[in-house]
């Protein structure tokens, strides 16, 4: 909601307030807000600003000597090949359907 649209309505839920005399859980379901909105609207004439989550950066730390991190910059090296010869990272990464068995072992 923007500013201007939730002043709109911090007007409108004081007014049904004080002139109609509804109460603050009336006021809440008519407007399909939440009850702490309709405290807010009572207490200030400004709705307050919105909260800005500030997360800490990204740290790969152990991960940038992964597997993952060699394989992808091989890409960048097959990247120069021509395009029959090139591996993608989604193959390298793709688990094999075999992986920790042996396929003469396997029943059918």
């Amino acid at each position: 909601m923007d500013m201007r649209k939730k002043l709109e309505l911090f007007e409108v839920i004081r007014r049904d307030f004080q002139q109609g005399g509804h109460s603050i859980r009336s006021i809440a379901s008519k407007y399909q807000i939440h009850r702490r909105m309709v405290r807010q609207a009572l207490a200030s004439t400004i709705p307050p600003e919105r909260k800005v989550c500030i997360r800490p950066a990204h740290k790969l730390g152990d991960f940038e000597n992964s597997e993952l991190i060699n394989k992808s910059q091989n890409n960048r090296v097959d990247a120069e090949k021509p395009a029959g010869s090139r591996v993608l990272l989604a193959q390298h990464l793709r688990p094999s359907r075999f992986s920790g068995h042996d396929c003469r072992s396997m029943k059918r």
